[in-house]
């Protein structure tokens, strides 16, 4: 009977791991479609795994990013609390998560706007494209108008006009790529910020779309050289430390990320974001008790940010 017994639990043991090595093989295959912009294929894998393996802390944070990029918001916040719900102190999530909250009020205030968008405005203005099709000024009002009422890919086709009828206006290269990005067309944003850059090398603000779109592709080395290059532009530019550090996180390269998010909390010390970061990268270095300070002084801030401001959402996640 002792034998049958030991037996069972022997059975019992391989069939979990079994199915924890199942859950690892699907993680995995959403890991690998990141790089090449596949998010839902990286959605549908992350699922598996987390039927799988229900307490899988890591796939559901990674399902979270995969819903982030692809702006499905409230589906990302549903990820992160499952993620916490399991691992309180998992890095990152909350402050992803508090992103999300803070883009799902924007799109509320975004729905009002365009409740009250004068429809007649947009049919004037294709009234008078229709006679005059090269006035720029009027691709623009359009394209801008589109953008209000977050139609992104119709915005695209106005800004497009306008690069074709004067490649060599940057703007509208840069309202381009931001069209290109709001619609989930990461290496068509990458092309067009390049075009901007070629015209504008010193156009700081380029550089940031561009190496948040190589985020977003998972191109992480490439969205360091963005990073750094808005940092030799301006030094005390303290946002772009902060996302430099998350790259360095994202390629594992916890040294530098540390030192990046140093670089963020001494230009910006209630940058709420890089001590999370922080905390993070001295956990992965074993550093410990200084994860756990920087913890505290995050708890500090968010309360300071409460006290100025009680209904500041990313504090209180």
């Amino acid at each position: 009977m002792l034998a049958a017994f030991l037996c069972g639990c022997e059975s019992g043991q391989d069939s979990t791991a079994s199915t924890n090595r199942a859950a690892a093989a699907y993680h995995k295959k959403g890991l690998d479609c990141e790089p090449a912009g596949r998010w839902r294929d990286a959605v549908v894998a992350y699922k598996k795994a987390v039927a799988l393996k229900p307490d899988y802390a890591e796939a559901y944070s990674n399902l979270g990013w995969a819903y982030v990029v692809l702006e499905q918001y409230p589906q990302a916040i549903a990820a992160y609390e499952k993620c916490l719900a399991i691992d309180p102190d998992y890095p990152d999530a909350r402050c992803w998560m508090s992103r999300a909250r803070r883009d799902i009020a924007r799109a509320s205030r975004r729905r009002e706007q365009r409740r009250q968008q004068r429809p007649e405005t947009i049919a004037g203005l294709k009234e008078f494209i229709a006679l005059k099709p090269n006035d720029i000024p009027a691709h623009y009002s359009l394209g801008e108008a589109y953008e209000r009422l977050e139609r992104y890919d119709l915005a695209v086709i106005a800004y497009e006009k306008i690069v074709t009828l004067n490649p060599y206006d940057a703007r509208a290269h840069q309202r381009l790529a931001g069209a290109y990005g709001a619609c989930g067309q990461k290496q068509e944003a990458v092309a067009a910020y390049g075009k901007v850059i070629a015209l504008e090398p010193d156009n700081a603000r380029a550089y940031n779309g561009l190496g948040w779109a190589y985020i977003c592709l998972s191109q992480y080395p490439k969205a360091v050289g963005a990073f750094k290059r808005i940092i030799t532009l301006n030094p005390e530019n303290a946002e772009a430390y902060n996302r430099l550090g998350y790259a360095y996180m994202r390629l594992k390269q916890y040294d530098l990320a540390v030192a990046a998010s140093e670089k963020t909390i001494a230009l910006d010390p209630d940058h709420v974001w890089a001590y999370s970061r922080l905390a993070e990268a001295y956990d992965k270095l074993g550093r410990r008790a200084e994860a756990v300070a920087t913890r505290e002084k995050t708890i500090v801030i968010c309360k300071k940010a409460i006290s100025l401001n009680p209904k500041n959402a990313w504090a209180y996640s």
